[in-house]
């Protein structure tokens, strides 16, 4: 039997007239609850493995002190590791924005705020916030002029 190549099959293949019909959306159109938008992060493991979203809301959810409603769902190639956060109120979400860096496991978690009109292949996860810990620092440096000094460095 030859093979058979979907290109060719393609060219065979015939819509009726219902099925023709098209599917048009705008942005102007008003789709779902703007509550919903509101209090939502996208996010993204740094991990060369595939992260689920099960993992990230068991190490998460007791690490923002168990907001109540909390939902965390893939988005996109689950190899990418993005995820939607869903809150039920805004001080928890200001408490996961404000509270990093975050860990999932071994793994830094970036966060930032949802865009409901931006497709997971262009959202740039190219910032995050980290602690830096100096250790031993002589009691005399401890002023807000070293810590500037410091900052001027590391920046």
């Amino acid at each position: 039997m030859p093979k058979v190549h979907v290109a060719d099959q393609l060219q065979n293949l015939n819509l009726t007239t219902e099925e023709e019909n098209v599917a048009e959306f705008s942005d102007d159109d008003e789709t779902g609850d703007p509550q919903e938008v509101e209090w939502m992060l996208v996010g993204k493991v740094l991990s060369p493995a595939i992260v689920h979203a099960t993992t990230v809301f068991r190490a998460m959810k007791p690490a923002l002190g168990n907001p109540y409603g909390l939902k965390i769902r893939s988005i996109d190639e689950k190899a990418d590791n993005i995820f939607v956060t869903k809150f039920k109120v805004e001080r928890d979400l200001q408490r996961a924005l404000g509270g990093s860096p975050w860990m999932v496991g071994r793994h830094a978690l970036m966060l930032q705020p949802y865009d409901g009109n931006l497709k997971p292949s262009v959202i740039r996860f190219n910032r995050m916030e980290i602690w830096i810990r100096i250790l031993n620092l002589p009691l005399g440096w401890m002023t807000s002029t070293v810590a500037n000094a410091l900052w001027d460095w590391l920046a």
